[in-house]
């Protein structure tokens, strides 16, 4: 996928939530380099952005200069697990410092992303300290809590947790071990040493991250229909009586029993021994749908307006159904970089495999999805715990980051309004 993310509307007022009034002045006014410290997966380069996009730092990046250029067939994340590639790391180093240094030599402001824990970390600061004073220096500390660097870990699957927390089981040792330490002020006389307040970096300003907005289709797009709802539910109440042996009545016990436990129509039919998929797609195949479902032109302007994003439709249903329902109400299958009917998919909503499919796809991070969906069960809980963002259709509730009583609110999120 190729679009341009959505403009940061500041950096500068992230920054502004992430360190004291005091430290950012002087990282905005007088340093010459910034050097990052943290564990990986701390936030070190996403800080280290957002003082390149406010402040116009050169950003000079070991595991670029690692994994790009000197070392490109070697693993950075299982780099504790590699003696070659711990051998290598002096000579990341030592061109890490040459760049550094040769840049503010030239007169530009530079900020240094890197794991900082150890030795290495003199050597930037010495081959600094050959063309600026210390006065002109900043350390940046970022001490992120191990639950939150755990969670960014996991929402890029199981094998990237894996390499992650194998990664950073390593430097957790070397602090342990006295082998790796934060700089101190005492330990770096005339250099400014600081550290962030604030280390949930997602949630600073989110909307402006957001790359691709993952649509539900039913009771999302369109409000409820009471009409398709009730002859839905009855051609599904008729499939179990007559599967069951039971009347109206027991079926619709026996299916809200089920339903308590799976929240899922699909997942429950299956549980009493129906095929879901098949009967929840013929029960839309017999409804006369386009009778009461009609082209929305505010939803369809709100694609129009919101074209600089990625729209991805997750919907449990065939892709027939699906693809239906969107040209009922007006909306070109063109709108969509992907449907996604999950009646297609080995798995269905909630399943997380389904949303960590989506991600895979899109190739953009977690954070940077809204998931916009009617559910809670269905939609909002799995994608918060994959790391997507959240939009709850319907009554104000706290379990989705935002809700809006229809989708045409979405747009608000972007300044826009239909």
């Amino acid at each position: 996928m190729a679009k341009v993310l959505p403009t940061k509307k500041t950096a500068e007022s992230v920054l502004k939530a992430l360190l004291s009034a005091s430290d950012l002045k002087f990282i905005s006014k007088e340093a010459k380099a910034v050097v990052m410290v943290g564990m990986p997966g701390s936030g070190k380069s996403t800080i280290s952005q957002l003082l390149s996009s406010a402040y116009g730092f050169w950003r000079f990046s070991s595991d670029q200069i690692r994994t790009e250029e000197l070392f490109p067939d070697q693993e950075h994340r299982l780099a504790s697990e590699h003696d070659q590639v711990m051998l290598a790391r002096h000579q990341v180093y030592l061109e890490l410092t040459r760049r550094v240094a040769l840049a503010v030599s030239r007169g530009q402001r530079v900020v240094v992303d890197s794991t900082n824990l150890d030795d290495k970390r003199d050597m930037i600061v010495k081959g600094l300290l050959e063309v600026t004073q210390p006065e002109s220096l900043a350390m940046v500390c970022v001490k992120t809590p191990e639950e939150i660097m755990q969670q960014r870990f996991n929402w890029e699957g199981k094998e990237a947790a894996q390499a992650w927390g194998s990664v950073y089981k390593y430097w957790k040792g070397y602090l342990k071990e006295g082998k790796a330490s934060y700089p101190t002020p005492a330990q770096y006389a005339g250099i400014h040493v600081t550290s962030v307040k604030r280390y949930d970096l997602e949630t600073f300003d989110w909307s402006t991250d957001i790359g691709v907005i993952v649509w539900d289709v039913d009771r999302t797009l369109y409000q409820p229909l009471p009409a398709v709802t009730e002859a839905v539910q009855h051609h599904l109440l008729s499939a179990i009586a007559d599967t069951l042996q039971v009347n109206t009545a027991e079926a619709q016990a026996r299916f809200h029993q089920m339903y308590q436990q799976h929240k899922s129509t699909t997942a429950s039919l299956d549980a009493l021994g129906l095929d879901g998929r098949t009967v929840i797609d013929q029960a839309f195949q017999q409804i006369p749908l386009e009778q009461h479902l009609k082209p929305d032109v505010r939803l369809k302007r709100l694609f129009q307006k919101l074209s600089q994003f990625h729209h991805v439709i997750l919907s449990n249903g065939s892709l027939a159904a699906t693809e239906r329902k969107l040209s009922a109400l007006g909306l070109p299958l063109s709108t969509f970089s992907a449907i996604y009917a999950t009646y297609e998919l080995p798995v269905i909503k909630p399943d997380l495999q389904v949303f960590q499919h989506v991600i895979k796809q899109t190739s953009f991070s977690p954070h940077q999805h809204l998931m916009v969906g009617d559910q809670i069960e269905l939609d909002i809980l799995p994608a918060k715990a994959v790391g997507m963002r959240t939009v709850f259709i319907g009554a104000q509730q706290n379990a989705a980051d935002v809700c809006f009583a229809t989708a045409h609110g979405v747009g608000r999120l972007f300044g826009v309004e239909v």
